[in-house]
This record gives C-alpha cells, sequence and structure tokens, in this order.
C-alpha cells in the first residue's frame, strides 16, 4: 500500500484556519510492507486496513499532539484475513497498533491552501506489546474542509518482539494515509481515540 500521491498546487492564498482537531475519517488507510523470499525471489507482502481511529490537534501551523489506533485483526493481505500474519503478530492477544507523537511536528505557521508540507516527525510506536521511538517524514495537505497526511515509518520486527517466519524479512514498514475531518473534540496524547 504507497502512500498517496499527494502534490502541491499553484494556490497562493494564505489561510491560517487549519488550527483544530481533526479525526480521521472515510477513506483512511493503514498497514505494512515487507518482503518475503522464496528460493531467492524476493516478493512483496502488503496488509492494509481501514479500521482505525484517532486524530491531531493543528494549532498555528504545527501539529501539536496525535495519536492513533489500528486494529490488527481486521488486516487484510490481497483481500482477506491471513493466518502467517495473525499468527506473526499474535492478534488475538495483541488486538491493536498505536502511534502517538512524541513531540510537535512543525509545518507553516500559515499554511498555504492545497500545497503539500514535508516535516519530521518523532512518535511511539506500539505493536506486539511493546513501544519503541520511531522517526519519520509527515507529509501533509490542508484543503479546507479535510485535513490529508500520509507516511512510511522503517521498522525492524524484531524490535517490538516479533518473529518473523522463515523466509519473512526482518525489516519492513508501517504506512498509513489519513484523510481527516474537523472534530469538536480534543486530542489525549496518552491514549488514541
Amino acid at each position: 500500500m504507497p502512500p498517496a500521491a499527494v502534490t502541491a498546487s499553484d494556490a497562493s492564498d494564505r489561510d491560517a484556519s487549519s488550527d483544530g482537531t481533526w479525526t480521521v475519517a472515510a477513506g483512511s488507510i493503514a498497514g505494512f510492507r515487507c518482503e518475503v523470499s522464496v528460493f531467492g525471489h524476493v516478493t512483496p507482502i502488503i496488509g492494509h486496513s481501514t479500521a482505525l481511529a484517532g486524530a491531531i490537534n493543528v494549532s498555528r501551523g504545527a501539529v501539536s499532539s496525535g495519536s492513533f489506533r489500528i486494529d490488527l485483526a481486521s488486516v487484510q493481505i490481497c483481500g482477506q484475513a491471513n493466518a502467517v500474519f495473525i499468527h506473526m503478530v499474535e492478534t488475538a492477544r495483541y488486538p491493536a497498533a498505536s502511534l502517538i507523537l512524541d513531540e510537535p511536528i512543525f509545518l507553516d505557521a500559515r499554511p498555504v491552501m492545497n500545497t503539500t508540507y514535508r516535516a519530521p516527525a518523532a512518535a511511539s510506536l506500539t505493536m506486539h506489546g511493546t513501544t519503541c521511538p520511531v522517526a519519520f517524514t509527515f507529509v501533509a495537505r490542508f484543503a479546507g474542509t479535510s485535513l490529508e497526511a500520509t507516511g512510511s515509518i522503517a521498522v525492524r520486527f524484531s524490535e517490538w518482539n516479533i518473529r518473523t517466519p522463515v523466509g519473512i524479512k526482518n525489516t519492513g514498514a508501517i504506512e498509513f494515509v489519513l484523510r481527516m475531518g474537523r472534530s469538536a473534540c480534543g486530542v489525549s496524547r496518552r491514549r488514541c481515540p
């Protein structure tokens, strides 16, 4: 599941109305990407789910806080549940993964409508009962009534005590494409909505 292409426009109107709380809406997707090697032939494995929840707070062009949660039991590979994935991440015992921002993401104090912004992000990723710090590039575009964000987080599964079956590489990526709408609720850093 490659991150969605978010391209900057030629818009020049400055707009500071992106401030507020934005929650995950329909059209959002998240999942993972890794590779399996069989007799020397490498094939990508891509899993994804639309069972996401979460929100971010935007203040003066910066993402001041944010948290997200994905239902791992709903992840599909090639359009269906996968027994190898279910066993690998132990979804019965660890049914969800979460991501919480550790520090603000600074985009632009006065964001330009329909323009893409990229900024470094630091967060805590929890899965398989283990929390580890991660870093990635946060890509966002403010479109007035919606806010879009994408990202790809490089991971080494063993750091989360996840044992990959023979043939599946220990390295991969967690990917997300978020479509968010405004919410009247705030977002807590300590727990995902």
